[in-house]
């Protein structure tokens, strides 16, 4: 992924509140925005090299956004509105086989109590995706969350009762960062996630994790990454007789067109029996 706009360095001075910068750009203090509700304590200190795109727009408060941060000698790229595009930039580049060929794409799913990410309708199933900005690297391991998220817990859960309504679930940890070896769920921050995150593995929701190359052009997926724990596991297709093998099916002509322009259903298609708006 390429940035759209060219990146101005400067410097972070502080941050007021969750989603807004101080910075001192070309020797001004500038307001910015922060595209990133995490804590990211251990990379937002005085002083420290950022950089900022500008996005002035009317009725905007801020000029600016923060993009990347310097840390302490590569980069790491704090928006967490990319993964979603991160992931499918991923998928295009071979990194996610699992998946196979993907017909159609539909974002910001109605699921539950909850919108989730990506809903792929691919020759492998209907997958129903769930993306997670990692930033925070502990002793190389890639940790996510940096601050506990009720929300987060809630997504997972949702992911849990799609794989018992036909869907294909996975929960994707994009870590924007190039330096961790493996992944983990972080529970010394919040346990309940690690446990919601552990509980999803066992029942049938795929995880994955995915680290990225970040330089002041663009972000680019590059690596899959190990998950820690004996209880996870990176994703894969467990046998299941119910489901027609790709081989064997083309994607439902159904499936791919009506998931641009309806609201999820709980009911099965009569033309391939997976869950979709018939």
């Amino acid at each position: 992924m390429t940035f759209p706009d060219r990146l101005r360095k400067a410097f972070f001075i502080s941050r007021p509140n969750r989603f807004a910068t101080w910075v001192e750009l070309d020797g001004e203090r500038v307001y910015c925005h922060m595209p990133n509700p995490g804590r990211m304590h251990e990379l937002l200190h005085e002083g420290v090299d950022v950089w900022v795109a500008d996005r002035r727009a009317q009725g905007r408060v801020t000029t600016h956004d923060v993009v990347l941060v310097r840390h302490p000698d590569s980069l790491v790229c704090l928006d967490s509105r990319l993964p979603p595009s991160l992931l499918l930039e991923a998928w295009e580049t071979g990194l996610l086989p699992e998946l196979g060929h993907c017909a159609a794409t539909r974002r910001e799913v109605p699921y539950g109590a909850s919108r989730l990410d990506l809903l792929l309708s691919c020759e492998t199933g209907d997958w129903l995706v769930e993306t997670k900005s990692c930033t925070l690297v502990i002793d190389g391991v890639g940790r996510f969350p940096d601050a506990p998220t009720k929300r987060g817990t809630r997504h997972v859960g949702e992911l849990i009762e799609a794989a018992s309504d036909g869907f294909t679930p996975a929960v994707a940890f994009v870590i924007q960062r190039s330096d961790p070896d493996v992944f983990a769920p972080n529970d010394g921050t919040d346990p309940e996630f690690g446990a919601a995150l552990r509980r999803a593995a066992t029942s049938g929701v795929h995880v994955f994790a995915v680290k990225c190359e970040v330089t002041e052009l663009g972000v680019t997926p590059v690596e899959r990454v190990d998950i820690r724990g004996n209880e996870l596991h990176t994703a894969r297709l467990a046998p299941n007789s119910s489901r027609v093998s790709a081989t064997s099916r083309p994607i439902c002509s159904a499936s791919a067109s009506t998931l641009s322009n309806r609201r999820l259903s709980r009911r099965r298609c009569r033309n391939c029996r997976r869950t979709h708006s018939p």
